[in-house]
């Protein structure tokens, strides 16, 4: 493999089916809870928007290990160009695909559930 070549890697990790569940039953919860920010709802360049997010989650970390699966993360995302809306639709869908594709399952499971916490911050005062 040449260097900047990319090679995909077929992961075999299935994220339990009650995690899964976990994170839609949150995210509906996260839903019926904001009265200021329905699903779907991400105004703006999508590309500028993922960055942001991608930002924003970095920053909620110090570990040096974390922030390196974090990177991993928001890499994998612009490069499957996903976008906010999209994920927070399917948050099963993107979780499993993310994980499929080399990203960790728990940092996969915060990607795809902190959106609308991150869109709640970014409108406070």
């Amino acid at each position: 493999m040449k260097e900047g070549e990319k090679e995909e890697i077929d992961i075999d990790i299935e994220i339990p089916p009650k995690i899964l569940q976990d994170v839609l039953d949150d995210s509906r919860k996260q839903q019926a809870d904001s009265s200021d920010c329905h699903l779907g709802d991400v105004k703006g360049d999508r590309k500028d928007k993922l960055e942001e997010y991608c930002t924003w989650t970095l920053q909620q970390v110090e570990s040096d290990r974390w922030r390196e699966a974090l990177q991993a993360a928001n890499q994998f995302a612009m490069d499957q160009f996903l976008e906010l809306n999209s994920i927070l639709q399917h948050p099963k869908v993107t979780a499993e695909l993310m994980v499929k594709g080399g990203v960790k399952p728990g940092i996969a499971l915060q990607f795809v559930s902190n959106i609308k916490k991150s869109q709640q911050e970014a409108k406070k005062p």
